[in-house]
């Protein structure tokens, strides 16, 4: 590991750092989407009444949520592995992030 750190200028140390963060990061939005669709499947849909039209509004509302944040997610790792990912494209990912939470915030208000 010294011999590569001892190779790459600090510029390109701090790019493979941002790469692999975003990677990790990616991998973690996958883990929390799957996660909350199966705390959604197995525990919410057993026990909701569809016979009322604003249940099933918001659990198309909370499917399409989680869908998003997995496809997000999936994109970024895709793009990470590809090798197109830039530094620049945190901000739109993050951004993701961001409208994530309040679309869940707006969702249960």
């Amino acid at each position: 590991m010294s011999e590569i750190s001892s190779s790459l200028q600090p510029r390109e140390l701090f790019i493979a750092a941002e790469i692999s963060a975003e990677r990790t990061v990616a991998l973690l939005r996958i883990l929390v989407a799957i996660a909350l669709g199966a705390v959604f499947i197995f525990a919410v849909l057993p026990d909701v009444a569809t016979d009322q039209p604003f249940v099933v509004r918001q659990l198309s509302f909370a499917s399409a949520t989680i869908g998003a944040y997995l496809l997000l997610g999936v994109v970024s790792l895709a793009t990470n592995f590809s090798g197109h990912y830039r530094p620049w494209m945190a901000w739109p990912v993050v951004t993701g992030d961001t409208a994530f939470l309040l679309v869940c915030i707006w969702l249960s208000h």
